[in-house]
């Protein structure tokens, strides 16, 4: 079984991948030179195992596997998962040489330790045939019935079929004990390749079979059955051809076998889409096409070392396990690069002339020039060129090449070279441009001294004084209106009409003024190239902007060619682009808001991070239609034939799922332990073409219904998720921007604490109610109780407050008040007694009058 997150991510794999896709047939162009595919290897840095792979296999899901001296792995195009000793229990042993997978989608591996089972459900097992003492596997096969050819180093060779197993030995008609490798041909016989000579396996009978000249058996090392039930046979002293109509049972079965390469070591064969049959040496990697037997300079790439394997991908990339120097990926390319001047010398400008010939530039290496028929001419100083660093060529109307350089302006007529410099009445020797007017007027563009114009055997200029907007010119272009735009590093654009020059410039809406190219399209349309700023679209007096934001590999464009085909390719320092118009137009009026950029970079052939600028022309279209670009490693060249855009979405998987920094797996819906504060999903998807191009989008339902864009990104990462059921989802793009948009999914249950359930919920609401209802009834008890108090309080007060009602009897003569029974009272005596007032004595003003003598005093 699995340990850790070994088992978790299988797991994973297992319950959200998405298999069965359909993979694009491709295969590497035989036309090519072994030199002329991309390369790219990886090694124990990158995360290999070991740097020694001994087999190769991409199963049907699509992910690489590969056994190596220290343990297996499986890669998806940017990471690989090793599978060892350490992490893996069930595995015998770390050195491993055989793989192959079953029609249950099952992987049998073959180590030093034994044989061993992967599936996804049981992870990694040894079946019970092979649990006692276990031979070391040399190779297997799954024949067409289903049943799993062993051969071992010291025990012979064995079919598995269930637990049942068949075993071939001396005794059985094999010469030798130590099985290497194993094929199945069309007729359904086995060949069986062994340290002693190669044999034919039908109906359970062996048969030894000769190969034309051995008077001793030799080691065969390899057996392959191609297409065309051809039988090729590797042996440490050739590769043989036998075909299937000159095969037959016995000893002679052999003797029509062709020695298609001799004197090497084949140790494994494959074979591509297009019939190109690969063959690994001792030394490098064998190409036959049609009986033509190529080799690969294996100085350059493989550094003599033998290979040990040999895989074809769905993609038709070749895999090849070196020995020592780990694992190597050749690929058709749309980008062949081609040098131009001494080794090391890179190019600043490429041209292409009236005949047809391309001429570059080298920085400094020159003039190199491929013609039509073959030939190629240089010229360099010893010719004549006034400096063999080159910077510009324009063709005059007489057929003559005007190339300018650091060191002046050179014309190359019918051979013969004549320069121009500063004595001559050249403002600087520094030619940066060069170009023809139509009336034959020759504009040259300098670094820092502005532009010289050629007219009649004289020279005049244009500088900053005369209105130039700046006087480092690096681009100048006529357009059909008889105008001329003067691109310059720094000032933006001047444009020149009838001896006037007005400017276009940040001020008049330009991105950038640093402007590096400029080109005219059919429908007048200027598009200006800005280092910094992007592109620019100008047209009746309006300009607008593509950038980066808007979709653009880069700000920097450095060349504009018109494939006349409605596309625009753009050289800049992230490579070659091609965009077409009708997505920049959209784009300029407003009608959508990105361009779709179709990039060639690296994983195309490209063999520099971009393209030189800063030179005119820097990009041309050949006859054929080819796109040639200066590089810093040389030229370029495009071939939009050969560019094979991706169209199949690429399958999705998610990996672990880590919570807390724990890895998480419990069936087809994982439960998550309560207080989970960090939730990690891993994902990837299978695309071995540019995989770190591909881009994903994923969403959590349950948490949001919308898609985040994770760009490159293969993994996703949740906070202080609520307790509940989510369902998370990703889907990927390959790098041609074509989504899988079913993607992969997988479900999982955050489990609340008590407290967070729904029971403990209703039952606190329930404490809360009855307590709530139970304080009510006490309140309204001691509200009770509390009213009958005050009442009683009320009641005592009111009893004590002496209030004066009803009737008074009162005396009508002397004014006394009856009080009780017979008691009169006087009126004074009785209110004190029966209420709280308080009297106080004095006589009104009408007592005191009457009272008083006439003469106003006190009686």
């Amino acid at each position: 079984m699995l340990a850790g997150s070994v088992a978790a991510r299988l797991i994973l794999m297992a319950l959200a991948g998405v298999c069965g896709a359909v993979w694009p047939a491709a295969a590497l162009d035989p036309s090519r030179r072994l030199s002329e595919y991309t390369h790219e290897a990886w090694t124990v840095d990158h995360g290999l195992p070991h740097d020694s792979v001994t087999a190769l296999l991409q199963t049907r899901d699509g992910f690489l596997w590969m056994t190596t001296l220290d343990g297996l792995s499986r890669f998806d195009g940017v990471h690989f998962e090793t599978f060892n000793l350490i992490r893996v229990a069930g595995l015998e042993a770390n050195s491993a040489s055989a793989l192959a997978e079953a029609p249950d989608g099952s992987l049998w591996v073959g180590t030093n330790g034994g044989l061993v089972r992967y599936s996804r459900a049981d992870g990694f097992t040894r079946p019970p045939p092979f649990a006692g003492s276990p031979p070391t596997v040399r190779t297997l096969l799954v024949d067409r019935a289903g049943g799993l050819w062993i051969g071992t180093r010291r025990g012979g060779l064995h079919r598995l079929d269930g637990d049942a197993v068949a075993t071939w030995t001396t005794r059985e008609g094999l010469r030798h004990e130590d099985v290497r490798s194993l094929a199945e041909d069309a007729a359904g016989a086995l060949w069986v390749g062994t340290a002693e000579g190669l044999h034919r396996l039908v109906e359970g009978r062996v048969t030894p079979v000769r190969l034309p000249g051995d008077d001793e058996a030799p080691l065969v090392l390899a057996l392959y059955v191609d297409r065309r039930d051809t039988l090729w046979i590797g042996t440490q002293r050739g590769l043989w051809s036998l075909p299937a109509a000159s095969r037959v049972a016995g000893s002679d079965g052999a003797r029509a076998a062709v020695l298609t390469l001799a004197d090497v070591e084949v140790r494994t064969i494959a074979e591509d889409d297009d019939g190109n049959l690969w063959a690994g040496l001792t030394d490098g990697i064998a190409r036959v096409t049609d009986g033509r037997v190529d080799l690969a300079e294996t100085a350059s790439h493989l550094r003599r070392r033998f290979v040990r394997s040999l895989a074809v991908d769905a993609e038709g990339s070749l895999w090849i396990g070196t020995d020592g120097e780990g694992l190597r990926r050749w690929r058709d390319a749309s980008v062949t690069m081609r040098p131009a001047g001494p080794p090391g010398t890179s190019t600043a400008t490429v041209f292409r002339d009236s005949t047809g010939a391309i001429w570059a530039g080298g920085n400094c290496g020159g003039v190199t020039v491929w013609h039509g028929d073959g030939r190629v001419a240089t010229y360099t100083l010893r010719e004549g060129l006034p400096n063999d660093c080159v910077r510009s060529f324009a063709e005059a109307r007489d057929g003559a090449v005007w190339i300018g350089t650091a060191g002046g302006l050179a014309r190359l007529d019918q051979g013969r070279l004549t320069s121009f410099t500063t004595a001559d009445g050249l403002s600087s020797n520094v030619v940066m441009v060069v170009t023809e007017d139509r009336r034959g007027r020759l504009w040259i563009g300098t670094n820092g001294a502005g532009v010289d114009r050629l007219e009649d055997g004289r020279f005049t200029s244009l500088s900053t004084a005369d209105g130039l907007v700046h006087d480092d010119v690096r681009v100048i272009v006529e357009t059909r209106d008889g105008t001329v735009w003067i691109g310059t590093a720094g000032g933006g654009i001047s444009r020149w009409r009838d001896g006037a020059l007005d400017r276009v410039t940040r001020a008049e809406g330009l991105s950038n003024n640093n402007v590096l190219a400029l080109v005219e399209d059919d429908d007048g349309t200027v598009w200006i190239g800005t280092n910094g700023g992007g592109l620019n679209r100008y047209r009746e007096g309006r300009i607008t902007h593509v950038t980066t934001s808007h979709g653009l590999p880069s700000d920097g464009i450095f060349q504009i060619l018109d494939d006349g085909k409605g596309s625009l390719w753009m050289g800049g320092n992230r490579g070659i682009s091609r965009v077409s118009r009708q997505d920049l137009d959209d784009v300029a009026e407003g009608r959508r808001t990105t361009v779709r950029a179709l990039r060639i970079g690296r994983p195309e052939g490209l063999d520099a991070t971009g393209v030189m600028g800063g030179s005119q022309p820097a990009g041309v279209i050949d006859p054929e239609g080819r796109l040639w670009f200066p590089t810093i490693a040389g030229v370029a060249i495009v071939d939009p034939q050969a560019i094979r855009p991706n169209t199949v979405p690429p399958p999705v998987y998610i990996g672990r799922v880590i919570v807390d920094r724990s890895v998480v797996a419990d069936g087809a819906l994982m439960g998550i332990a309560p207080g989970a504060r960090e939730v990690e999903i891993e994902y990837t998807a299978l695309s071995f073409v540019a995989p770190w191009l591909m881009t994903f989008q994923y969403q959590l339902e349950g948490f949001s219904g919308q898609w985040v864009d994770a760009g490159t990104r293969r993994s996703a990462y949740f906070m202080n998720l609520r307790p509940g059921r989510y369902r998370f989802r990703v889907r990927a793009a390959n790098s041609d921007g074509v989504w899988n948009e079913e993607g992969a999914s997988v479900e999982f249950v955050l489990r609340p604490h008590l407290y967070q359930t729904t029971p403990f919920f209703v039952a606190v609401l329930a404490l809360v109610a009855v307590g709530v209802f139970g304080g009510v009834r006490a309140r309204d008890r001691r509200a009770a109780a509390r009213q009958r108090e005050l009442s009683q309080q009320v009641e005592q007060a009111m009893a004590r407050i002496k209030v004066l009602s009803g009737l008074l009897p009162i005396c009508a003569s002397c004014k006394r008040i009856r009080d009780t029974g017979d008691e009169w009272k006087g009126l004074e005596a009785y209110i004190e007694e029966h209420s709280q007032a308080d009297f106080t004595h004095g006589i009104c003003p009408e007592c005191l009058e009457r009272l008083s003598p006439e003469d106003g005093r006190p009686v």
